[in-house]
């Protein structure tokens, strides 16, 4: 792919043609024991362009900030009933709402977290045709 000559007015540019969109999809988004994923994006700002894609948002996140965060629900509450009442309708909503971000972000990368949920995403993984991981948690 050719973006042209790279000018100084450009940056915003130059960073997205030097670093890969990598989108972290998460269930629920900040979990106070999940801080790492914060500190993961954080640490590798330098060599990737972090995105976050989830389904509901904990009130914790606010001490951890972080753009651009994407999400369905914007409690977790409320995610956490729908889910209650149809946890298949919800699954192929956030599909497509995933689908969707991960194209407009122009995400390469996708990186789930955590195993079942990367599991889950494996048809949206073939769908967008993109490269992809998911995190095991050791304990």
């Amino acid at each position: 792919m050719n973006y042209g000559a790279v000018t100084s007015g450009n940056l915003f540019l130059e960073f997205v043609v030097y670093h890969p969109t990598i989108a972290h999809l998460i269930s629920e988004y900040l979990i106070s024991n999940q801080t790492y994923i914060y500190d993961q994006m954080v640490a590798t700002k330098d060599k990737f362009r972090p995105v976050v894609i989830s389904r509901s948002l904990f009130p914790g996140r606010c001490n951890f900030p972080f753009d651009p965060v994407h999400s369905l629900f914007p409690w977790a509450r409320v995610y956490n009933k729908l889910v209650e009442v149809n946890e298949d309708f919800i699954n192929r909503v956030s599909d497509k709402y995933f689908e969707y971000w991960i194209k407009k972000e122009n995400a390469s990368i996708l990186h789930a977290h955590f195993g079942t949920f990367g599991v889950r995403l494996i048809p949206l993984k073939k769908k967008t045709g993109r490269t992809s991981a998911t995190q095991i948690p050791t304990v």
